[in-house]
Parts: C-alpha cells; sequence; structure tokens
C-alpha cells in the first residue's frame, strides 16, 4: 500500500503580502506504487495523506489547495512526489496557479482645478494699483489664486473570481474606500476603490468534490481602483467671500484642514498586486 514519508514534507515556497499568507507551496513523497502506465499518478494522488482539492491548509486556515501535480521519480518508479498549491480560500481566480487576479489599467490626462503647487506651496498672485485707484492707490495686494492644470489619472481594473453568499457585502465594504497601507506603489490614502461589479460565475454545487462548492456560490468580480498621488483625502479651504477665492497664508488646520470621510483598509488582504 503506498504511503506518505512524513519526514518528506515540505513548504517549497510561500507568498505574504502585508502580513498574510496568499499562496504557498507543499511536496510530499510517497512511496509505495504499484500502478503501470499513467494510472500511476491517479494512484499517487489518492495515496492517504495527500491533501485533496478545496482542503485547508493546518497552518493558514485562509489557505486551500487549488492545484495538484504528480512527479514520478526516475529511478524509483514507485515513488513520486505531489506538489499542492494552496492560495486563499475567500478567493478562485482565473490563473490559480499565480493566485492573483487578473490586472489591467492605464493612465490619462484630466484636468482639475488646483490652489497648490506640485511642492504644497499656495498659488498667489499680486498687483500694484496705481495713484489714482479709488480703493488702493499705491498698494500692492496679493491673493490667493487657483489654476486649471492638466494632471495624470492613473486606474487599476482588478477581475478575479470570489467564493461568498454575499457579494453585496463584499462590494459595499469596497467602494469608496481608502487603502490604509502601502498598495500597488502607492501610499495610504492614494489608491480609492472607484467601481465594483459582480455577477454569478457558478452556482453552488452539492455533486462537486470540493465541500466549499456545497454552500458557496462563485462571483466574477470587478473592482477599480483610482490613483491620487497627493491622496484622496478632502480638504476644506476657506475663501474670501468678496472675490471667490483662497486668501494668501493660509494656516493649516485652519485656513485648510482635512475632512475625515472616507474609510479605509488593508487593500492586500482581498486586491494582493
Amino acid at each position: 500500500m503506498a504511503t506518505v514519508i512524513p519526514n518528506m514534507i515540505r513548504d517549497l515556497r510561500g507568498r505574504e503580502t502585508g502580513g498574510v499568507m496568499q499562496s504557498m507551496r507543499r511536496m510530499f513523497l510517497v512511496e509505495g506504487l504499484s500502478s503501470t502506465s499513467s494510472s500511476i499518478l491517479k494512484e499517487a494522488l489518492e495515496v492517504p495523506g495527500i491533501p485533496v482539492y478545496g482542503e485547508v491548509h493546518a497552518s493558514y486556515p485562509n489557505l486551500f489547495v487549488v492545484d495538484r501535480d504528480v512527479e514520478i521519480l526516475e529511478n524509483s518508479p514507485d515513488k513520486a512526489y505531489v506538489y499542492c498549491e494552496y492560495a486563499p480560500v475567500s478567493r478562485d481566480v482565473f490563473n490559480a496557479n499565480e493566485g492573483e487576479f487578473r490586472v489591467t489599467g492605464g493612465t490619462g490626462l484630466i484636468q482639475k482645478r488646483i490652489a497648490y503647487d506640485r511642492n504644497g506651496a499656495q498659488i498667489t498672485v499680486s498687483h500694484t494699483f496705481p495713484a489714482g485707484d479709488d480703493d488702493y492707490a499705491n498698494e500692492t495686494v496679493t491673493q490667493g489664486a487657483e489654476v486649471d492644470v492638466l494632471s495624470p489619472q492613473t486606474t487599476i481594473v482588478m477581475e478575479g473570481i470570489i467564493r461568498t453568499a454575499y457579494p453585496h457585502y463584499i462590494s459595499g465594504n469596497s467602494a469608496g474606500y481608502l487603502n490604509a497601507i502601502y498598495w500597488a506603489g502607492g501610499a495610504p490614502y492614494t489608491w480609492m476603490c472607484t467601481d465594483v461589479r459582480w455577477e454569478l460565475f457558478q452556482p453552488p454545487d452539492t455533486n462537486s468534490i470540493n465541500t466549499l462548492d456545497w454552500f458557496l456560490p462563485r462571483w466574477k468580480f470587478t473592482f477599480e481602483f483610482l490613483y491620487e498621488p497627493e491622496t484622496h483625502i478632502p480638504y476644506a479651504i476657506y475663501r474670501d467671500e468678496r472675490i471667490n477665492l483662497p486668501p494668501p497664508n493660509l494656516v493649516a488646520n485652519s485656513g485648510y484642514t482635512a475632512v475625515d470621510w472616507y474609510p479605509v483598509g488593508d487593500f492586500n488582504q482581498l486586491y494582493a498586486v
């Protein structure tokens, strides 16, 4: 009877993102195989102790088996290596071997109005009025200014399959959120999830050998993210009501202040890139 050699179980590689294991590859060595031809491959996969598809990793309950490979030892045909690929339980993807969403994106230019330059300095202009001016004779008046500029706008679109009973819960807790920590090369608050769409990919299947299929349908999700290098945090800025422009030399947290509006989350937990 074929068996797994206990001291030859190896974790060959793994990938961690944001402190969470996202994938793992384990190797098992089996001996005592007796089948011939290609049936020996099936025998190796059915040896007791070899994880089956959908089986959860003992040390990482967020990972389950999504793929298995068999390699017969050339000089010992009664032995074989079995390699198991693990990916997150909550996510099954188009390319399960990689454990990633399918990612596309692009960058274009949009017009926006700014009151501060790229170095964070307030934009101001000044004018010295002539001696004959009725209101500001010989005075130099400085005021804040706003400028319309073209700004790069980068978006990322991610498509993948998520196994869940409540797709609306995922979309409702994704759209409008900002990244709390570094994600996709961007500092905190620079990425916003701007759109989430989902459609049924596979309904529950009680005939499947994977017990997860019995209870949880699979949904095709599409997430869209927008990058803003200056962060998506909104600011309230004081304006001089006489000219409807901000006055010069505004003081931080008084003349302008950040507004805590958007919720934040760890994008690496679900949208690892």
